[in-house]
């Protein structure tokens, strides 16, 4: 039996609004994460310089005198203490880059953005779920000098959100691969092998019709009017930028 058009929606409405009052919390805990691993990284950057003046005061006094086993063993032992130390750091800097991936910016007016960055970006916001993260295959086909494009960086990651959320939620086949291309016209173009985005033209279509599954390249079209046009070719998000 066909479900009213009232019970699609409000179990559409019920499914999505948890996820989003959660999401209201997750500025503050990044703001919450950002003080301390600021100091953390400031504290590291500041031991790798005492590292480096130790192992210099080694080389020029201290190991000297000794014999070839042991100065062999104390620079092995050096550098075990330098790699671990170096791998701390880069730890440290992959927070930094998720922090930096989920941060909301907000940032109302056009400003340049490098869309092969941008790409690398939300490609790593999008690995917290945990699906896209271990279960799809990411394909980069990105513009070797790279691609800048003056925008509004909110609407164009919100386009960009909501086209990748119904590929995931929507349109796999068996072949779970996306493909992120950048162009030179300049253009972004999102593409995956599976059922082709629908092509109904706003949301009062889509409430009208009844069937909630094509609101989200509704609204990313909606979305990214301001900045560009939104083509939808099959199983091709196309962005072309203003």
């Amino acid at each position: 039996m066909a479900k009213e058009p009232e019970e699609v929606w409000s179990g559409l409405l019920v499914e999505h609004i948890r996820p989003a009052l959660m999401g209201r919390l997750v500025q503050g805990f990044i703001h919450n994460l950002s003080g301390p691993l600021q100091i953390l990284s400031m504290q590291l950057e500041f031991l790798s310089f005492l590292r480096q003046k130790k192992k210099k005061l080694l080389e020029g006094v201290l190991l000297k005198g000794m014999d070839p086993d042991t100065r062999e063993k104390l620079y092995q032992m050096l550098e075990g203490e330098d790699e671990r130390l170096q791998n701390v750091v880069e730890q440290v800097e992959r927070i930094n880059q998720l922090l930096s991936a989920f941060s909301l910016k907000t940032n109302p007016d056009r400003t340049f953005i490098e869309l092969n960055d941008f790409i690398r970006e939300e490609i790593i916001f999008w690995e917290a779920n945990l699906f896209f993260k271990h279960e799809v295959k990411k394909e980069l086909s990105l513009f070797p000098s790279g691609v800048t494009v003056k925008t509004i960086y909110p609407l164009l990651r919100g386009a960009v959100d909501l086209v990748l959320c119904w590929i995931i939620d929507y349109g796999f086949d068996e072949e779970k691969v996306i493909t992120f291309e950048t162009r030179p016209d300049p253009s972004l173009v999102i593409a995956y092998k599976g059922t082709p985005i629908p092509q109904q033209t706003s949301v009062r279509e889509v409430v009208r019709r009844g069937d909630p599954w094509p609101l989200y390249p509704v609204l990313a079209r909606e979305i990214f009017q301001e900045i560009g046009n939104l083509e939808f070719k099959g199983n091709e998000a196309i962005f072309r930028f203003h």
